[in-house]
């Protein structure tokens, strides 16, 4: 190859890696209405996807405040945004999709961490409520000074998990004398971020060390530290992206239940919440069942921003096991039992690790077991030209049913088919064919909910497709998962 070929292959694969950068997110703030957002190749955004209304916000000038590469400003819908929650935001240009950013609703700016702060004698003064922001070297400690007043109290919060971060954040606090005075770990038994709240034994200057509980550290262990006056816990995900159930019918738990003498009796089906107020608490349900019929538990804690392991159990008229809830998910199980005779029966719930408090709360869903199905996507992210087609694999798990399952796109025929869309009988993975209609601009993206249509009967339920798992796939840092990506597939028309 000559010179001249050189250098416009040099220059060609330079315009083609520009061509194919997408978005990068960094700091994300928001300021009333207006989302903030810091990070690279802004200036190719054109649609927004945030968690909370899990739908679209194309760019357009009636709500683009500003956008160059590194910064891109967005005024949202009033009442968008929950102060102290966590939300969550994909950027999406022609050339696909961002990382999946989480990020905190604030009042309060943020503000950078020092980066001399590595010893006590060197530690950044904290002045009121603050939110810092700032990166864990390895084998290094961050540290900050504060004053307090006898008899206040203070509490810390490190994001860093709840954020996407490497950083397993550990918090100590010294008096001058580099004693110490107070630590913690994990926040809560949901997540590995600290929480630590502190009441000042007297008036004087306090000093704060935070690093990763393995002494490790990088670019990718960023958290913000939240100083603030008073208790608090560490933030939950905005309210419309927890688990949705019918939870607004259910049945509350009423004491006292402790024993099968004390049960509440409930009637089946229902939904029933309840909580361990105090430590090896336990709670008694009794209700009456028919032989032959069969009833599924499905326990919910996770989903609802509760920090309990629920266990449960089904127990027979005499008080004796007889079966037991599967604990292998990350919720809070599930049990299945056909009745072998008529009779009452008790549902026994405790906290697996015996403990209790106001944030160990659980809900149990009880139905019937019918026939049915579940459907789980392998992907989530979507990506083709308008007119092609792009292909996603789907599996199902079946329950009693074995017939033809028929795959449909909800509400959006107009803008997408699909080929190659029915389970046959028995068959349990299928390789879909997605295909948006000819004449969509690139950049445009399209939610998709697909649902699944049992053939020639009606006694089995349709079902929608998950996407849950193919969302932490796609984003395997978050060790957190609203329950916003239940279902939801992103469709994206590139050039």
């Amino acid at each position: 190859m000559g010179r001249w070929g050189a250098w416009f292959m040099a220059v060609w694969l330079l315009c083609l890696s520009a061509r194919a950068a997408v978005p990068s997110l960094g700091n994300i703030q928001v300021r009333g209405s207006n989302l903030e957002i810091a990070g690279t190749h802004l200036e190719e955004v054109t649609t927004l996807w945030l968690a909370s209304s899990a739908k679209p916000l194309p760019l357009s000038p009636d709500n683009l405040q500003s956008q160059n590469s590194t910064q891109l400003v967005v005024r949202f819908p009033a009442n968008t945004f929950r102060a102290d929650r966590l939300d969550a935001l994909l950027a999406i240009s022609q050339s696909g999709f961002s990382e999946f950013k989480p990020f905190l609703v604030s009042a309060l700016p943020l503000t950078s961490a020092s980066t001399t702060n590595k010893s006590l004698a060197q530690a950044q003064q904290i002045i009121g409520a603050s939110r810092l922001i700032g990166t864990v070297i390895k084998e290094e400690s961050s540290w900050f000074r504060f004053k307090a007043s006898r008899g206040s109290t203070t509490t810390f919060l490190t994001l860093a998990g709840l954020l996407g971060s490497e950083l397993d954040p550990v918090l100590r606090i010294y008096d001058a004398k580099q004693i110490e005075l107070a630590y913690n770990d994990d926040g809560s038994a949901a997540s590995p971020d600290s929480a630590l709240v502190f009441r000042a034994p007297a008036t004087q200057d306090y000093y704060v060390q935070l690093r990763d509980i393995n002494y490790t550290g990088g670019s990718g262990h960023r958290y913000e530290l939240l100083s603030l006056a008073g208790e608090h816990a560490l933030p939950t995900w905005h309210e419309s992206l927890l688990v949705k159930t019918s939870l607004n019918e259910a049945t509350a738990e009423v004491e006292p239940n402790d024993t099968t003498n004390h049960a509440q009796e409930i009637t089946l089906p229902a939904i029933v919440r309840g909580g361990f107020s105090r430590a090896k608490d336990r709670d008694f349900y009794k209700f009456n069942l028919h032989k032959g019929d069969t009833w599924k538990v499905q326990g919910l804690t996770r989903g609802l921003n509760s920090e309990a392991d629920i266990y449960f159990s089904l127990l027979d008229a005499g008080g004796r096991e007889i079966a037991k809830a599967n604990l292998t998910g990350s919720e809070g199980g599930v049990l299945t039992n056909q009745c072998k005779a008529d009779g009452t029966y008790y549902l026994q719930v405790e906290e697996l690790n015996q403990r209790g408090g106001s944030n160990c709360t659980y809900a149990l869903v009880i139905a019937r077991d019918k026939p049915g199905f579940v459907l789980t996507a392998k992907k989530a992210l979507l990506t083709c030209r308008a007119g092609t087609n792009t292909t996603l694999a789907i599996s199902t798990t079946r329950a009693k049913y074995d017939g033809a399952i028929m795959l449909e796109s909800v509400g959006l025929e107009s803008l997408v088919s699909l080929q190659n869309n029915a389970f046959t009988n028995g068959a349990t993975n299928l390789t879909v064919s997605v295909t948006p209609k000819l004449g969509l601009k690139p950049g445009t993206l399209i939610p998709l909910t697909l649902s699944g249509r049992p053939g020639g009967t009606n006694d089995v339920a349709s079902a929608f497709v998950e996407t849950r798992a193919a969302w932490k796939d796609a984003f395997p840092r978050l060790l957190q998962w609203p329950d916003l990506t239940s279902g939801c597939i992103l469709l994206l028309i590139t050039e």
